[in-house]
């Protein structure tokens, strides 16, 4: 697989989803796919991590849950990963956290609250793909535009 992966990625949007839970896993990846990407599923950070080390080159997104039982949380992959790859984008999404908690842990950070509407998550993948400002969809967390 790694071969594979190193062999397709210039031409593929690969995406690592990291995410505890198997049905949110399954249906970020389907979503993915429904997208045009080709999103591979790991279900802690620890895994991500390892995958991702062995192909740091190989995927052009990372998407992961914030809390995971595993001895790495989302954050800090992402934090890792970037600082071998600051060019890689990472989007964070999590459901479990309370809204001040989230605010704190990405503030300035690419951010989903989950659930999240489909349309409006592979737009942003699209973005950040296309390497253009950060996003955030937070819901009720999101501030009011000031003018």
């Amino acid at each position: 697989m790694d071969s594979d992966l190193s062999r397709s990625a210039a031409n593929a949007s690969f995406v690592l989803v990291v995410e505890d839970h198997p049905m949110v896993r399954n249906l970020v990846v389907q979503l993915l796919k429904e997208g045009g990407h080709q999103p591979l599923g790991v279900p802690d950070a620890d895994q991500a991590f390892a995958l991702w080390s062995k192909s740091p080159d190989g995927f052009k997104l990372i998407v992961t849950d914030i809390l995971m039982p595993s001895s790495l949380d989302g954050l800090t992959l992402g934090r890792l990963i970037q600082t071998r790859r600051p060019d890689l984008p990472v989007l964070y999404i999590s459901g479990s956290a309370s809204p001040d908690e989230t605010v704190a842990l990405v503030q300035g950070e690419n951010f989903f609250r989950k659930p999240f509407d489909a349309d409006e998550f592979l737009a942003a993948i699209d973005r950040l793909l296309a390497r253009r400002a950060p996003v955030a969809y937070a819901g009720e967390l999101a501030s009011p535009a000031r003018g």
